[in-house]
């Protein structure tokens, strides 16, 4: 059995006793400071979350692929997204022996595929309307997909603003659950000690 460790992660900020006198009615300091903390939380989490999933190095040998040229979504024409992705499912149920139940597409990637003929071509047969991730979902018998549209700034602290997408154009399809075990089939889980009281 492998052993597991959990690491705590906190921030924290400051409400002055000028700020706390001088705020109207409407204003909620001590909420607004602990949801704007909780979503800064959240976002590292998600930056980490992507890091992991996306590095290839992570991974055995044949479970990640990069397209380049014409392979590339952004090729409307010589690309198949459809056939890359079941070449992923493919190779998930291959090396682990379960079909994937969830996959996640960054931003850069979604906002290709939604436009791409050969999803669209499958959507035409269903209404006249934009792909959207059920469609995705239902198309690859999954119970999951999601769209990474978190950003982050990649400047150095004090440089202008380079906003990117966390998840970038990729694109992660995994076995998950919402019942995590130690003896259960999953990518990605991470334990959370609860707090007294």
């Amino acid at each position: 059995t492998e052993s597991y460790n959990v690491i705590q992660h906190a921030l924290k900020d400051f409400i002055t006793d000028k700020a706390r006198r001088n705020a109207d009615a409407p204003l909620r300091l001590d909420e607004d400071t602990t949801a704007f903390l909780t979503n800064l939380m959240s976002l590292e989490y998600e930056i980490a979350a992507a890091t992991k999933a996306t590095t290839a190095g992570g991974f055995p040998t044949g479970l990640t692929t990069t397209l380049t040229g014409t392979d590339q979504w952004s090729d409307l024409v010589n690309s198949d997204p459809i056939e890359d992705i079941q070449t992923a499912i493919s190779a998930v149920v291959k090396n682990c022996g379960a079909y994937p139940t969830r996959m996640v597409m960054g931003q850069g990637a979604w906002d290709v595929a939604v436009r791409h003929p050969a999803l669209l071509d499958f959507v035409k047969r269903e209404s006249v309307r934009l792909v959207t991730p059920n469609d995705v979902r239902s198309f690859f018998n999954l119970e999951w997909v999601g769209v990474g549209s978190a950003t982050k700034n990649t400047a150095a602290e004090g440089a202008t603003e380079s906003m990117s997408y966390v998840w970038g154009d990729d694109v992660v399809v995994y076995v998950g659950s919402n019942n995590p075990g130690l003896k259960t089939l999953q990518l990605g889980v991470t334990f959370r000690v609860a707090q007294p009281g």
